[in-house]
């Protein structure tokens, strides 16, 4: 909790109240962050709130519907979300979080050089992904199988880092962000309002938080339920931050939205562009989901 100090402080330069209250979100999104350490849930303040849980009944019946709202927008099936996915896809610019996460191991994706990155594999929303992430000359190969995630890089196995493990852990339950959502409506999961969306109304926020506490904000159209964005806490070249994805054109796949085109912002500036180039869900059960059978 802020002192009263740093509100007498805030208040004495002269802003107005909601000033004070953005000032006040502020300094405690800098408190979170310093105390933050890697491999914890991401500290509620970052996302302008002070508990993942909702205020109240009411708020959690109004979070709950929303939610609903969407993934029908969505085409999927709060109860049965899809079980995984075979995607290749095509990043822009060097400092999106899915190339900044593993650009610790030597020129790995684009940490140097702003070539495009291309990612391909296979996800399984049970827990277990294969990646091939491919930028200019440089090729890793990231994967999470029990529990277990490893890094290749150069042809060699490299022990990965905490925020590897992380993005890893992320991505093996929400590389469609309906999935996430949908997670977050089980036992254990929170959801809550986080407000509108600054300087683009009509849209609101929505916090999706899992049982462990990692957390995904959504930017919503609650007339239809469209959804706009995803906002993460992410690591990037210039530290950890919120990285926010708007979404461009959806195709549909099977039924179900795919967001196939995007853009990934942080402090109103982009910073990546990504699109989809293959998608197609993978049948619970299905055999080439199989680590063994078909990783790239």
């Amino acid at each position: 909790m802020l002192s009263i100090a740093s509100t007498l402080v805030l208040a004495c330069l002269g802003l107005s109240g909601a000033a004070v209250d953005a000032g006040r979100q502020a300094l405690g999104a800098g408190l979170a962050w310093r105390d933050w350490r890697p491999g914890r849930p991401p500290p509620p303040t970052l996302f302008g709130v002070h508990t993942f849980e909702p205020s109240g009944v009411p708020e959690s019946d109004r979070a709950r519907e929303l939610a609903l709202r969407t993934l029908a927008w969505l085409g999927i099936r709060p109860d049965a979300p899809p079980a995984g996915v075979r995607l290749a896809y095509r990043v822009e610019g060097a400092e999106g979080p899915a190339l900044e996460l593993l650009a610790r191991v030597g020129r790995a994706l684009g940490a140097e050089a702003e070539a495009p990155a291309e990612i391909s594999g296979w996800v399984l929303s049970a827990g277990a992904l294969r990646l091939r992430l491919a930028s200019g000359p440089e090729r890793m190969r990231l994967s999470l199988r029990a529990g277990r995630v490893r890094l290749r890089a150069g042809g060699e196995q490299v022990e990965p880092g905490v925020e590897d493990v992380r993005f890893a852990g992320r991505r093996a339950r929400n590389f469609h962000p309906g999935v996430w959502l949908a997670l977050a409506l089980r036992p254990g999961g929170r959801l809550r309002l986080a407000g509108p969306e600054p300087g683009r109304p009509p849209l609101v926020r929505l916090l999706a938080a899992l049982p462990d506490g990692e957390a995904m904000e959504y930017v919503i159209d609650p007339a239809q339920g469209r959804l706009a964005a995803e906002r993460a806490w992410a690591k990037t070249r210039a530290g950890m931050g919120l990285v926010t994805g708007w979404f461009g054109r959806f195709r549909a796949v099977d039924g179900v939205r795919v967001p196939w085109t995007w853009t990934s912002e942080r402090g109103g500036r982009p910073v990546a562009r990504g699109q989809v180039l293959r998608w197609a869900w993978i049948a619970e059960g299905d055999e080439h989901g199989r680590p063994e059978d078909n990783g790239p």
